[in-house]
């Protein structure tokens, strides 16, 4: 069996009220008036930013890679075709772990319930849990710790099972995910999405618009803690907390998330046609030119 202590302390730790660590630090007192008059007194520009992930681009040769990035304290937001639709891959497995949650808050589900991995669940080409076959019962909370933490396919499967038919749509509509990647994705067709389009998951966890507080900390604690550390963590310093997805699969690698310096910040990159490593590099290039922007910019 997966050895799970990894996730051990994330996994069984009950959240407390005070506890969002997560999630905006600012909105747990504050109504929506204030927010909003709050950010409406900041100003900043990060069309620079733009400039210095073009080079980076241009530098490793991609002639089809995205950008997105968005301040959440401002919601300022530059992009490079941040509109354009990318095969989404296991970026879509987020949506997965909020349908649970949310099945969770309404009582239909509890994360101590058994789930029996069944063979129809077994899929071999991105997981760990493919290993272990299947007849064996298995926690829905260590599932979700483990798609989190290895974007694992026999997890995902072996959630999805417990959803009732709509679920995963309220989820995907709820998150902020427009009606054609919606619509594609179950139906059960290639699924494509824009890295503007996906931010919207990762801003509504963050505000917790879809998911009550507890459970929209819980799944950026567990995206916090993943295996993936080459694209993303590799360019941020040492210490630096972020919650991110990635999806990779042949010829395109993609990872979006939050990334918690003083000013929080959203970001997104999705890469087409170009090597796992080279993408990697890429990204982890693009995080770390975007962190010291960030970190070295003063709100007015």
């Amino acid at each position: 069996m997966i050895t799970l202590s990894i996730l051990a302390i994330h996994l069984h730790k009950p959240i407390k009220k005070s506890e969002f660590t997560f999630l905006d630090p600012t909105i747990a007192n504050m109504d929506i008036d204030q927010f909003l008059e709050i950010q409406s007194s900041l100003n900043v520009k990060y069309s620079p930013l733009k400039d210095s992930i073009n080079k980076i681009f241009a530098e490793y040769g991609t002639n089809k890679s995205a950008f997105y990035f968005e301040d959440l304290r401002t919601g300022a937001w530059v992009g490079i075709k941040e509109k354009e639709a990318f095969m989404s891959g296991s970026l879509l497995k987020v949506p997965t772990m909020a349908a649970i949650m949310r099945d969770v808050e309404d009582g239909r589900l509890k994360l101590s319930d058994k789930v029996t991995i069944i063979k129809e669940d077994i899929d071999p080409r991105f997981s760990v849990m493919y290993k272990d076959g299947y007849g064996y019962d298995i926690t829905i909370r260590e599932l979700i710790g483990i798609l989190a933490n290895h974007s694992d396919n026999t997890a995902d499967l072996a959630l999805r099972r417990q959803l009732e038919f709509g679920s995963y749509a309220d989820a995907m509509f709820g998150l902020g995910l427009p009606y054609k990647n919606m619509y594609n994705n179950t139906q059960g067709n290639s699924a494509s999405i824009s890295p503007k389009d996906f931010s919207n998951i990762f801003r509504s966890l963050y505000y917790s618009s879809y998911l009550k507080r507890p459970s929209s900390e819980f799944i950026l604690m567990l995206l916090s803690d993943t295996v993936f550390k080459k694209g993303v963590a590799a360019g941020l310093p040492k210490g630096v907390r972020y919650s991110t997805k990635i999806g990779i699969w042949e010829d395109f690698v993609h990872e979006c998330g939050i990334v918690y310096t003083k000013n929080p910040y959203l970001f997104c990159v999705m890469t087409d046609g170009v090597s796992t490593e080279r993408a990697l590099a890429m990204i982890r290039d693009v995080s770390h030119e975007t962190y010291w922007y960030v970190d070295t910019f003063d709100l007015k």
